[in-house]
């Protein structure tokens, strides 16, 4: 098998494994979050350097949790890369 199909059989048996191994952990915590935001409560996440990663690709990414606050310095600021995706409706 050519290395770009290794590494993409790897990956897709890691998500399969994350996906059965972690599901019931995954479905309590989006429940959680779920009610959170039904209740008006927002979602804060943060981290520094390389930690900051998860937060950022939350927030950034174009459509993405709009209920998120972010304490990221005004450089990084998403709306202005990202236009309306995270005003609040």
């Amino acid at each position: 098998m050519d290395p770009i199909s290794e590494y993409c059989q790897s990956v897709a048996e890691a998500v399969r494994r994350i996906q059965s191994e972690q599901r019931d952990a995954m479905t309590a915590v989006a429940a959680l979050l779920a009610d959170k935001v039904e209740s008006g409560r927002s979602i804060y996440m943060t981290g520094c350097s390389h930690s900051s990663l998860f937060a950022q690709e939350a927030y950034y990414r174009a459509g993405g949790f709009f209920a998120h606050q972010s304490d990221f310095p005004a450089r990084h600021d998403a709306r202005r890369s990202s236009g309306d995706a995270h005003e609040p409706i």
